[in-house]
């Protein structure tokens, strides 16, 4: 098994693919920016992490996939 990640400016996508190609499963979610005091948007590394981590883990439920 294979995890495709796409780590965007919105959001997070991660696919579960076999070998031979066939997508198993797509996950999506979404997260968005932050101001910061002098007027800047941002995005936050601790929530981006948070949402790539439960992405991965949505698009590989119930398969044997180890996250580190």
């Amino acid at each position: 098994m294979y995890i495709g990640l796409d780590i965007g400016t919105s959001g997070t996508k991660a696919s579960l693919i076999q070998p031979d190609g066939t997508v198993l499963r797509n996950a999506h979610l979404s997260y968005g920016f932050c101001n910061t005091r002098d007027g800047c948007r941002e995005l936050d590394p601790k929530e981006v992490w948070k949402v790539v981590t439960e992405c991965l883990k949505k698009a590989g439920k119930y398969m044997p996939v180890k996250t580190i």
